[in-house]
């Protein structure tokens, strides 16, 4: 069941995009390559996992057989593998890891993980996947830097210009120049001022108030803080490209984001 869900999950978006014409229809062999070899080994697995199940237990007058301290060892090892959640996609055009020390805990070609994050204009914590819908939509994350530094929102208005620009891969792979219907912009600042305006992002990062955030604890103290860290991002800033299934497409810095201009001229082709 795990298997076929995310087969699914995963050739969904892309017959989406080819269907309306988006994407080149080369971007449906990438749910062979993609999900194959996970099919195969799950299958190998299985078959692994059913002689443990079949087999002897250990016992005093059978200590050959499997121990529980065995069982349970081999089951908590492989729990990602058999659920889905920890596969790793190899490099393709729809996986490009160039600049993924910029984001060294954020693995490219892994599912988005899990985070809380503070909403900047009402202070409400949001877990990080309700931002990220299967909408058929790719995911901008611009991970700010520190916003409450004039230098830093100098970078970011440097930034906004060059993603905005005609030739930037936002309008060039947006139907009609459309962007908010191929992308979702959500921009993340590492602030520790506790008073952080939305408007501190350049108006690209905000197509409205609701998507901006900030990496900090949550009021009562008990959640969020820790994006920035956990992901191992780069202080000075980094887009992430999240796919529309859920999965790290590619991340690059600042000062080498057209690099998103080429992972997205090799597999979505828009007039």
């Amino acid at each position: 069941m795990n298997a076929s869900i995310n087969d699914s999950h995963n050739l969904a978006w892309k017959l989406v995009h080819v269907i309306r014409g988006w994407a080149d229809n080369s971007l449906l062999t990438t749910y062979e390559s993609e999900r194959r070899k996970y099919a195969q080994d799950l299958i190998n697995f299985d078959k692994k996992f059913a002689e443990l199940f079949s087999g002897k237990p250990q016992t005093k007058d059978h200590l050959e057989g499997i121990s529980h301290g065995e069982f349970l060892k081999i089951f908590q090892t492989f729990g990602e593998f058999t659920s889905g959640i920890g596969i790793h996609y190899s490099p393709s055009a729809i996986v490009n890891s160039a600049h993924q020390l910029h984001a060294k805990h954020l693995i490219v070609g892994k599912r988005m993980p899990p985070q809380i994050l503070i909403r900047a204009a009402d202070s409400r914590p949001f877990e990080l996947q309700e931002l990220l819908p299967s909408d058929s939509r790719f995911k901008v994350l611009v991970f700010a830097g520190d916003t409450s530094l004039p230098s830093q929102r100098a970078k970011l208005n440097v930034l906004a210009s060059g993603m905005n620009a005609a030739d930037g891969f936002l309008k060039s792979f947006s139907l009609h120049g459309k962007i908010h219907d191929a992308f979702d912009i959500i921009a993340i600042s590492s602030t520790k001022n506790p008073i952080m305006r939305h408007t501190d992002v350049p108006e690209l990062f905000r197509p409205h108030w609701t998507k901006v955030f900030v990496d900090q604890k949550e009021v009562r103290g008990n959640r969020g803080g820790d994006a920035y860290a956990a992901f191992g991002i780069d202080p000075a800033g980094v887009v992430v490209i999240v796919r529309p299934d859920g999965y790290v497409g590619t991340v690059a810095p600042f000062d080498q984001v057209r690099d998103t201009n080429r992972y997205f001229s090799k597999l979505i082709k828009i007039s």
